[in-house]
């Protein structure tokens, strides 16, 4: 469900009864992205602050959405289309 508020389908599933088999590997996998992907992110993003001020961090991390766009399209070759409606 990528980046959607789990408590807006809560009702059509619910978070916690998570299917598949939970070995060793995929715990080891989930502990790697809670730790990679939100402390050492959120300390180096603290860190910067630090370094290049709060509103050079700010605008840099307003960035991050193009830049995820255009390396999905590039990388991924993840097709882009614009909704115009």
């Amino acid at each position: 469900m990528g980046d959607v508020n789990w408590g807006a389908f809560s009702f059509i599933k619910a978070p916690w009864k998570v299917e598949g088999i939970w070995d060793s590997y995929s715990f080891i996998a989930a502990i790697f992205i809670i730790v990679f992907g939100t402390l050492i992110v959120f300390y180096t993003y603290l860190t910067a602050i630090k370094l290049i001020g709060r509103q050079k961090s700010s605008l840099l991390a307003s960035a991050e959405p193009l830049s995820a766009a255009i390396l999905s399209v590039v990388w991924l070759k993840v097709r882009f289309m614009l909704l115009i409606g």
